[in-house]
């Protein structure tokens, strides 16, 4: 319980860091926050890690990183669990 509250307290500042436009400081937390989470974390976590660390990109406007993130994040779901993604494939 005091992992899953620690993870929500990092997550809320990741956030803060990006809504403040402070967006270097972001991608660094979303790094460290990928190094300590990979080798055990969700998948569902990996994926919203990757997704922000698109969102930090995207406000640095460093548009090919942001894109490799959301494109990652994707990937990770996709070979995680298909069925979790609302896609029309018509």
């Amino acid at each position: 319980m005091i992992i899953l509250k620690a993870i929500a307290l990092y997550t809320s500042l990741r956030q803060v860091l990006v809504d403040g436009k402070n967006f270097r400081a972001a991608v660094d937390d979303y790094d460290a926050a990928r190094q300590r989470t990979e080798s055990g974390g969700a998948t569902t976590t990996q994926a919203r890690l990757l997704a922000g660390r698109g969102l930090a990109y995207e406000g640095l406007g460093d548009w090919r990183a942001a894109v490799a993130d959301y494109d990652a994040a994707l990937q990770v779901l996709v070979i995680s669990s298909p069925d979790k993604l609302n896609v029309d494939d018509s």
